[in-house]
């Protein structure tokens, strides 16, 4: 039982499944944490078997409080997780420099890694879901 006083923040991001992909959406801020939550709750779903795609809007965000570390940990992880599903796209809406830049770390660091997923970044929704779905 919840104590009176206690209230639950709401989610700074949501996640959409559809057939063939994943969509998630971050809101307010994000910071090492919220993207180990984010990770954790695509890959370890059941859908994360049958999908082909995820889409990670991240053009809402308010406060990026994000380190480089925090990407190169998500980069190692994400690898692990490549190694059990190798062919994925992912698709990175970004509004603005601060935001790109970290994706592109993030990507850099995939790479590096030997994570085979294809990793793009958009600064559109449907440029990233007209990619993210158009045929391998």
């Amino acid at each position: 039982m919840k104590p009176e006083s206690f209230v639950e923040a709401p989610m700074p991001h949501k996640t959409q499944w559809t057939e063939n992909g994943c969509h998630q959406t971050v809101c307010d801020t994000i910071d090492g944490h919220e993207l180990v939550r984010i990770n954790d709750e695509m890959c370890g779903a059941e859908q994360f078997d049958n999908i082909q795609y995820f889409i990670r809007d991240l053009s809402r965000i308010l406060m990026n409080r994000l380190q480089p570390s925090d990407l190169v940990e998500a980069a190692y992880i994400n690898y692990v997780a490549s190694t059990y599903k190798p062919r994925l796209r992912g698709a990175f809406v970004v509004g603005d420099p601060i935001t790109e830049s970290h994706v592109q770390h993030y990507i850099h660091q995939s790479n590096m890694a030997g994570n085979h997923w294809e990793l793009a970044i958009f600064h559109d929704h449907d440029a990233a879901l007209k990619w993210a779905t158009a045929k391998w």
